[in-house]
């Protein structure tokens, strides 16, 4: 049973990687929540930032609709005449991959989980982190994305001069030193359910609910 600080904690601190940026944001900047963690890209110049490894784009789908289902990875112009789902704040991105006029896509949306849903359809490829690929079943193909700069990281963010309790303060100088620490617990990250994630920023608030007793 988690403590009264632990259960603040928890409340002040989001844990949803994938939940839209937006909502966050606006979360955060109201004060509503102190922490959160997100993914890039984000404006990091406006807040405190704790960055952990970059973590590669993936294109994912039912292997007909790739051009090369054997490549052991593959570029975004490649990928030009497929039916492609794009997260919305990727779009940019992936739209400067191709040498000219970017296609049009056949979904852009304002979730991965959305984009791993057309894919688990069969309704075209969709270009996510490699996180949210592994989380695929096994008949969709996954290959990485070539492209330079075509990467995501997780990162745990504040508001400048926003920390107001004791709490997210320590959790925030805890968490770079956590997983510095407990490179087996990263690795949850990038290959586990939303749920385990979540566990796992639990196990952080419970030991950093000790060093503040």
């Amino acid at each position: 049973m988690p403590s009264p600080l632990l259960s603040a904690c928890i409340l002040e601190v989001t844990a949803s990687i994938e939940e839209i940026l937006a909502r966050l944001m606006d979360r955060l900047n109201s004060g509503l929540i102190e922490v959160a963690v997100v993914r890039t890209p984000l404006p990091a110049e406006s807040y405190q930032c704790h960055f952990l490894e970059e973590e590669p784009m993936m294109a994912v789908g039912k292997p007909e609709f790739f051009p090369d289902p054997a490549a052991a990875s593959i570029s975004v112009a490649s990928l030009a005449s497929c039916p492609l789902i794009v997260y919305r704040r990727w779009e940019p991105f992936i739209s400067h991959c191709f040498p000219g006029s970017a296609p049009d896509y056949l979904c852009i949306n304002d979730d991965a989980r959305t984009s791993m849903t057309w894919a688990q359809c069969g309704a075209g490829i969709s270009l996510v982190p490699a996180s949210m690929a592994n989380s695929g079943s096994p008949d969709l193909l996954k290959i990485p994305l070539s492209d330079k700069g075509v990467i995501s990281r997780i990162a745990l963010i504040a508001r400048k001069h926003g920390m107001v309790s004791r709490v997210s303060r320590e959790f925030f100088q805890f968490f770079p030193e956590y997983f510095a620490q407990n490179k087996k617990k990263t690795s949850v990250l990038y290959h586990s359910s939303a749920l385990q994630i979540e566990n796992s920023f639990c196990v952080i608030f419970a030991e950093v609910n000790d060093t503040v007793h």
